[in-house]
């Protein structure tokens, strides 16, 4: 048997109810050859009886003890992988129906890393309208635009090829939980890999009572981020803005006015400056 195109990692714990929309989106794709790599973290939701009920060869389950820490999953699905390019979905997260067509054609178009907007939705029935998970081209001088403009890719939307990702792996750094996927992409762009946007939104970012930020976790994952890459010093409105919101929302006051009155004064958006102005001024 000859190696898929594509394998897509599939990270997961107790999403028994949310899955099924990210498989269901699977078996529409337009490209066949792929297979799943599906990393438990011991759920005991019956998410390994939703799996063997499907029936598809081509859905791997295992099992891991990740501690939390969603990258160790990610790395034990890219270890067992076997296809030419690796697409990341989150569970409850799921794609439309051409997405991995059109990140292959990207892919072998002479990209690295493809991705795409995210559309946001409760469920595949209610979407939120006009809302999306915006990203922007990096194409130019990928490294500068990430350090001046923060995260451009949107997790569940990216493609990558396998030999890109030979040497590098996701941190498996409890202090870099929600920020060790735009640590890979500081790494990737240090290394040279050639990142391409695609315009249309291929996929959909699920919303709801699970989708929280923790402010005390985000702090430290700037902090982190931030010794991690020496370019980082130099970092943008971005950095700044979450270092303020989140002190901000820790009730840090000060520390909070410090990064927004300094984000005030950077080419930020403008919707951005005008909540940075409204946590000045509560």
């Amino acid at each position: 048997m000859t190696d898929p195109i594509v394998s897509v990692v599939i990270p997961t714990y107790r999403r028994v109810a949310e899955l099924p929309d990210a498989l269901a989106s699977l078996e529409r794709q337009t490209l066949r050859d792929f297979e799943v790599l599906i990393v438990d973290n011991h759920s005991d939701d019956g998410t390994a009886e939703l799996i063997a009920a499907q029936n598809d060869p081509r859905l791997n389950l295992s099992f891991v003890h990740n501690n939390g820490i969603i990258a160790h999953s990610r790395n034990a699905g890219l270890a067992a992988a076997t296809g030419r390019y690796i697409a990341f979905l989150d569970s409850d997260d799921w794609w439309a129906d051409t997405k991995l067509e059109r990140s292959v054609e990207a892919l072998e178009g002479g990209a690295d890393i493809s991705y795409h907007d995210l559309l946001i939705a409760k469920d595949p029935c209610t979407p939120v309208a006009g809302k999306r998970i915006r990203t922007w081209s990096v194409a130019d001088d990928p490294l500068s635009e990430l350090v001046r403009n923060g995260n451009a890719l949107a997790n569940s939307s990216v493609v990558v090829r396998r030999e890109t990702l030979s040497e590098l792996r996701q941190a498996e750094n409890a202090d870099l939980v929600g920020m060790e996927d735009f640590d890979l992409w500081l790494r990737l762009a240090k290394a040279g890999a050639r990142f391409a946007r695609m315009p249309e939104a291929l996929g959909h970012y699920r919303v709801g009572d699970g989708n929280f930020t923790n402010p005390t976790r985000s702090l430290t994952a700037l902090r982190t981020l931030r010794r991690r890459h020496d370019e980082l010093a130099e970092a943008g409105w971005w950095f700044d803005y979450g270092m303020g919101r989140a002190n901000y929302l820790l009730g840090h006051k000060r520390e909070a006015r410090t990064y927004l009155r300094r984000l005030v004064l950077k080419s930020a958006p403008l919707a951005i400056r005008a909540k940075a102005m409204w946590m000045l001024l509560r």
